[in-house]
């Protein structure tokens, strides 16, 4: 420590070893936000009123003032003078003051019993904060796993779907495209036949003489040919075109319907049937699946609102913390005045929305009751209505 006459005190091993055990120590100020089951303080020159209350409120269960005297009012005084050491320096006047309030308040209305209890309550609130805070975030991690595991499986089954129906589209087009050219061909010939015929019949009524039994020959040679054409084109497509202007949206109806009854069309057609119902199902089977997780950890609570309470209960728990160190920095007769005026804003404030629920209540009731009025069913004078 700097003396000049220093010391050195050695023990014995067997009082070591009975009485003693390896502990650590700290300044008041050091331990400020700690909380350990039990404290021991040692009261020294070194410490103010505000050290003595930070060192003797770190125990949970039990907290012990050490005073090195020779009897009990020895120690009386060196307690009443070390509350009466304050770094605020704000007179000994107003120190002293400080130091009677804080020896009252080691009795059970005094300020240290109060800075005790909100404190016990600060911890506590700051504890349940955390436990509510805790369990709201395993909820919203456990939605929040379901839902990725959700999406995960409807994105493999979209993927299955669009697949299905790229495949079906692909064998559809490959089925129509040598349709569309063979009943374009088939269109094509079936009005050229049919022309053939219009123009031998106009060649045979024109026709004289000899050239009338050709003329009637060609006639006859394209009938036959049409009316091959025409059974053999109906036979196939069930209907043929009007005018070569239609040959063009005829062959694509025509093919389309041809390709309908594909059995390669058919069944990639199925198949993306099939894929679409799966993923519809799905749909279903996971909505069930949420809405059963939601009722199982919320209750009847929206989902959403997990998220919420977590983050509120952070901010509750953060808020208490706050109010915590504040009241730890300050003396005990200042930390106690600041409790109670806390506790007198929250009673005006509970106050104020009781009042306000009870205006609402009673402007409800009297709408009630002005609803609930029976009607005047009294007769009309003959001078109101339409003067009729």
């Amino acid at each position: 420590t700097g003396r000049k006459r220093r010391r050195t005190v050695r023990l014995p091993a067997e009082y070591v070893a009975e009485h003693t055990h390896l502990a650590y120590a700290s300044t008041a100020y050091g331990v400020q936000g700690s909380t350990v089951p039990a404290s021991r303080t040692v009261l020294s020159d070194a410490l103010d009123a505000s050290g003595v209350y930070v060192g003797m409120t770190r125990g949970q269960e039990a907290n012990r003032l050490h005073v090195v005297a020779a009897d009990v009012d020895d120690a009386r005084e060196q307690f009443v003078a070390t509350l009466e050491r304050d770094r605020a320096d704000r007179g000994l006047v107003a120190a002293t003051q400080a130091a009677r309030e804080a020896v009252v308040g080691l009795v059970a209305d005094g300020p240290v019993r109060l800075v005790k209890a909100e404190r016990a309550r600060l911890v506590e609130q700051i504890e349940r904060a955390e436990r509510e805070a805790g369990k709201w975030e395993r909820v919203v991690a456990a939605l929040d796993g379901q839902r990725e595991a959700h999406r995960a499986k409807a994105d493999e089954q979209q993927a299955i779907l669009a697949a299905a129906e790229a495949d079906a589209q692909r064998m559809r087009a490959e089925v129509v495209a040598p349709l569309i050219d063979q009943a374009t061909t088939d269109g094509t010939a079936y009005l050229t036949a049919r022309r053939r015929v219009w123009e031998a019949s106009d060649a045979q009524r024109a026709a004289r003489g000899f050239s009338k039994r050709r003329a009637g020959r060609r006639l006859s040679e394209a009938t036959d040919e049409h009316r091959t054409i025409e059974t053999a084109g109906l036979s196939r497509w069930g209907r043929l075109p009007e005018t070569p202007g239609g040959v063009e949206a005829w062959a694509a109806s025509v093919a389309r319907r041809e390709a309908d009854a594909d059995p390669r069309v058919i069944e990639t057609q199925e198949q993306a049937e099939q894929a679409r119902y799966e993923q519809q199902q799905l749909a279903a089977r996971q909505a069930q699946e949420r809405q059963n997780l939601g009722r199982q950890l919320l209750g009847e609570r929206a989902p959403s609102r997990a998220g919420a309470q977590a983050g509120r209960w952070r901010e509750r728990a953060a808020a208490a913390r706050r109010d915590l160190a504040t009241i730890e920095t300050l003396p005990p007769t200042e930390a106690a005045k600041l409790i109670r005026a806390r506790a007198e804003q929250e009673q005006t404030k509970r106050e104020a929305i009781e009042r306000t629920l009870a205006e609402r209540e009673a402007r409800a009731a009297q709408l009630h009751d002005f609803t609930r009025r029976p009607l005047d069913d009294g007769p009309t004078t003959p001078d109101r209505g339409l003067g009729l």
